[in-house]
């Protein structure tokens, strides 16, 4: 009876506490992976006119044979200021690595390497539609600068260039599920392309 009882009353606390928890939490904390695909499309743009530009160049015609990309990987944090609004700030991180190889001769042909690391800072709000203890079904904007580097390695030759640009990203439908530990989706368009997923942990 006695054990029941220290049971009841160690369960029981620990509920009142998470519950509290749940309702104090102001601070939201999120891994994201996004598609970044607006990036992709513009880095392969660039490579296409880098590429037309070197074959003119050097008079020779040169074709992609290796690629790796993956999307945009980042941090974002939101501060709960209002039941319904939140603001904090968003930063990602994409790498994308080219291997362009001359036609040719198997023996004698060249071949440089592309590199493009972008970096994305923003100022975030997120806006909630409806929520209940479970689910929020929400939106968020961003504003903010993207920090462009790319390194091309043309026959032990580097060349470098850097870029500052605006940066935004706007997804109108987002849905997080859970309590203190969530995970979420959201659609939308920018730089950080079409689809943000990841996990969320509020405290």
């Amino acid at each position: 009876m006695r054990k029941s009882f220290v049971v009841s009353t160690v369960i029981l606390f620990f509920g009142a506490f998470s519950m509290q928890a749940q309702q104090t939490a102001k601070n939201d904390i999120r891994i994201v992976y996004s598609d970044a695909s607006s990036i992709k499309l513009g880095a392969v743009l660039g490579d296409a006119l880098d590429n037309l530009l070197i074959n003119t160049l050097a008079g020779k015609d040169y074709r992609e044979v290796d690629s790796k990309e993956q999307g945009m990987f980042g941090i974002r944090y939101t501060r709960q200021l209002s039941p319904k609004l939140r603001v904090g700030a968003d930063v990602g991180y994409l790498h994308i690595e080219r291997t362009m190889q001359e036609r040719g001769n198997e023996a004698d042909r060249d071949s440089y390497t592309s590199k493009i690391n972008a970096f994305v800072i923003m100022p975030t709000g997120e806006l909630s539609y409806s929520k209940s203890s479970m689910i929020d079904f929400y939106g968020t904007a961003s504003l903010g600068v993207m920090v462009l580097s790319s390194k091309n390695d043309i026959q032990g030759e580097m060349l470098k260039d850097s870029d500052f640009s605006f940066a935004f990203q706007i997804n109108p439908l987002g849905l997080r599920i859970g309590r203190q530990l969530g995970g979420f989706v959201e659609l939308g368009f920018g730089h950080k392309g079409i689809v943000n997923i990841g996990a969320s942990y509020r405290f």
